[in-house]
């Protein structure tokens, strides 16, 4: 017992205050995305079986977190895999409960009253980036949310992420507010600034 808190203890890395933007996007933006080309395929998946059933039809899914999908499957998230050639370009999550929120996006502040979508982890590798994958991703998980009845998206991003704010931007974001987080050693503290008052 003294050996694994030992060694969970000698793993920690020093605090880091972080800044975050909170936005919210209305889905009802009218700012569209060109599709890139026809090699591209996008698929929003609530299953890990339909990540089994891409990788037994020759999609290529290298470094995917398998542990991370299952618990964010079982948590009600829904990813969106961006695909060129059948080859994983880019992954995003998206939330409409709070359960599934602190799984993809543990900074924003939960809003139930005004049937909101959280969007939260993205990664593009590296091959895809600036080619407007990022805006493809969030364009349908507004097309797929609004047919839900959705009717605004809420997302945090950290201040120095400049690549994921010009990629948010183009979709004329409202600033909410900023938090702050910081881990210490298993705990995540968070302060919330909102600046619509």
């Amino acid at each position: 017992m003294a050996s694994k808190i030992y060694k969970k203890l000698s793993s920690v890395k020093v605090p880091k205050l972080n800044k975050h933007y909170i936005y919210s996007i209305d889905l009802k933006n009218s700012n569209t995305v060109n599709k890139l080309n026809n090699n591209i395929e996008i698929l929003i998946l609530n299953d890990f079986i339909k990540i089994i059933d891409l990788k037994k039809n020759n999609y290529i899914l290298n470094n995917i977190e398998e542990s991370f999908f299952k618990k964010a499957f079982q948590k009600n998230c829904k990813a969106i895999l961006v695909f060129s050639s059948k080859i994983l370009a880019h992954i995003s999550w998206f939330t409409f409960d709070k359960i599934g929120k602190k799984i993809i996006d543990p900074i924003s502040p939960f809003e139930n009253n005004n049937s909101s979508v959280y969007w939260g982890t993205a990664y593009t590798f590296p091959k895809y980036r600036n080619i407007g994958i990022s805006k493809l991703a969030m364009k349908e998980c507004f097309i797929y949310s609004k047919k839900m009845k959705f009717k605004n998206l809420v997302l945090s991003v950290r201040t120095t992420n400049i690549p994921a704010i010009k990629s948010y931007e183009y979709f004329n974001p409202r600033l909410n507010g900023i938090a702050y987080s910081l881990n210490i050693l298993w705990y995540n503290l968070r302060y919330y600034i909102n600046s619509e008052k």
